[in-house]
């Protein structure tokens, strides 16, 4: 069980003895850091196969091997991986649409990049996929951060150039979109 996010202390409280934790072997992992696994450049392939960048017909390959990868990378064997991709909430949509398929391809893309957060949130503000759920005391308007603001000592050290970037980027706040995103 996962303790739901954005929601009231008191209800997260609810969740403190049943909630699954991360393992220990997992908090003392001391495996070689890597730029990009291999599993999340099958899932940009997948991606950009399904937007038209490369041969659509590719794209569930690109995904078997991506959530294949991922599997593999956390260590199950290639029978459990069998097992996995044939699940009812894991086996590509084949018939599905472009948005069913990316749906599918984007969920799968933000688990294996468990220990990526900046990461898979970059892919959320980009696509908004995975719909994530958002708990009822979720601040921001109900809206999931899109930024991260100035630090206020940039705003009180460099008060010209922050009011500069204010000016062409947005408000100074978690919702205003990335410039780049715009």
């Amino acid at each position: 069980t996962g303790v739901p996010s954005g929601e009231l202390e008191s209800t997260v409280q609810q969740y403190q003895y049943n909630a699954a934790y991360i393992n220990t072997s997992l908090k003392a992992n001391t495996a070689k850091f890597a730029m990009m696994n291999y599993s999340e450049l099958q899932f940009i392939l997948a991606e950009a196969c399904l937007r038209g960048y490369l041969p659509v017909a590719n794209a569930e390959n690109y995904y078997k091997k991506g959530v294949e990868a991922s599997l593999l990378e956390w260590g199950c064997t290639q029978s459990e991986v069998s097992l996995f991709l044939n699940g009812a909430n894991v086996a590509f949509p084949s018939s599905g649409t472009v948005q069913e398929k990316l749906e599918r391809v984007m969920m799968q893309k933000y688990i294996s990049l468990f220990f990526v957060g900046f990461e898979s949130w970059s892919d959320y503000r980009r696509t908004g996929l995975p719909v994530l759920p958002k708990g009822s005391a979720l601040m921001n308007d109900g809206i999931l951060p899109t930024r991260l603001t100035y630090p206020t000592s940039e705003q009180s050290t460099n008060r010209t150039n922050w009011q500069q970037a204010v000016k062409e980027q947005g408000e100074d706040n978690m919702k205003t979109t990335i410039w780049w995103a715009k």
